[in-house]
């Protein structure tokens, strides 16, 4: 029996960290697709909490490769919005090597930023929302 190559996955994951909440949430998928053999690269940003940042570059987290990119603004990161300086670059140099991409959530910068290039690139790609709608985006009654 011939073995299967392990396929290159790109993980894209907001966070404000790889720590907690949905940031935590990726970085458990990615570590369960790596230790099942599959080559994992996470891309996130560096919010760590309101007032600090984590370091910058690239890191191996439990088998899966770590990408931080520079929030433009530590302050709106932690106001759940993530403007990563170069993401877009960083996405369009691992697309050569990328087999599919996991998009976690779905109103993110981040994915506004790699969405383009993966479709450009015809790169297939997995979208898992989490959460839902807030309250004031209108039509409440969809929403409770």
């Amino acid at each position: 029996m011939q073995a299967t190559a392990p396929t290159r996955i790109d993980t894209v994951a907001t966070g404000p960290t790889l720590m907690v909440g949905l940031g935590m949430t990726g970085l458990s998928i990615a570590r369960h697709l790596a230790a099942r053999g599959h080559v994992v690269t996470a891309l996130t940003t560096d919010a760590l909490d309101a007032q600090h940042r984590a370091e910058m570059g690239c890191a191996t987290i439990e088998g899966v490769e770590v990408i931080r990119r520079h929030n433009l603004s530590n302050r709106l990161a932690w106001n759940r919005i993530f403007v990563p300086v170069g993401l877009g670059r960083t996405v369009a140099q691992l697309l050569p090597q990328v087999d599919v991409a996991h998009l976690h959530e779905i109103r993110s910068l981040l994915n506004a930023a790699a969405l383009p290039r993966l479709l450009q690139h015809h790169t297939p790609y997995i979208v898992t929302p989490h959460g839902g709608l807030p309250t004031e985006l209108g039509r409440t009654a969809f929403k409770r």
